[in-house]
């Protein structure tokens, strides 16, 4: 379909994009988008992003997560798809191993709600889910538990997965992510209290995003 091939140079894109930023190293990370009629898009498992070709791209058959064409898709398939059931803002993702994230994975803690556009384009803290190995159920089952508040999470001694309507605000989300945690970590050494958003004022930027920001006027 026209439709898919505009989609899958869409993900190819966006593969670039975090490449090249430095957020994903070798063949590590993942992209993945709805499409109508229950299927997705996902990048396929072990292909350079500088080498992907749209008949690359993995089809999903999101209900069953039959592979309807493409290369064989990332392992971490089971997260995107526990991810898509638990989360109805959710239409694309972006996993990315990028550095201040990764070391807070590593810490195994949680950031919390330094600035505005942290407040709108994920919703709150960006938490830890606790380590399983990588492309396993739990993984899967214990990210999507908390995607239930918000558009992203971390991994522990793994990465970070954000979401969002579209897939340019998926990775918006991880533009924005990789800030909060390099601001968080530069506070760490100062030795002063770290505050916060109070949880009212994230509730209410985070509508104002979304009544500003709706899914039909975000660019794929």
């Amino acid at each position: 379909m026209k439709h898919d091939v505009k989609e899958k140079k869409a993900l190819i894109q966006a593969a670039l994009e975090i490449f090249h930023q430095g957020f994903v190293r070798g063949t590590w990370g993942n992209i993945s988008a709805l499409l109508p009629k229950g299927r997705l898009l996902i990048t396929p498992s072990g292909v350079d992003y500088t080498r992907l070709r749209p008949r690359d791209i993995s089809l999903i058959q999101r209900k069953t997560g039959n592979l309807l064409s493409g290369l064989p898709p990332s392992s971490e398939l089971p997260l995107h798809l526990k991810i898509y059931d638990e989360s109805s803002l959710t239409s694309a993702l972006v996993h990315i191993h990028s550095p201040a994230l990764s070391a807070i994975s590593v810490l195994g803690v949680s950031v919390p709600v330094l600035t505005e556009d942290q407040a709108m384009i994920i919703g709150g803290e960006i938490q830890t889910a606790p380590y399983a190995s990588p492309g396993s159920v739990q993984l899967a089952e214990q990210a999507a538990g908390l995607f239930k508040n918000v558009s992203g999470c971390l991994l522990a001694h793994h990465g970070y997965i954000g979401g969002g309507r579209s897939l340019r605000e998926a990775l918006t989300n991880c533009f924005i992510a990789e800030k909060s945690a390099q601001i968080y970590l530069s506070l760490l050494p100062v030795q002063k209290e770290i505050l916060p958003l109070p949880p009212d004022e994230v509730r209410s930027l985070r509508n104002a995003y979304f009544n500003y920001r709706p899914a039909d006027r975000i660019g794929r």
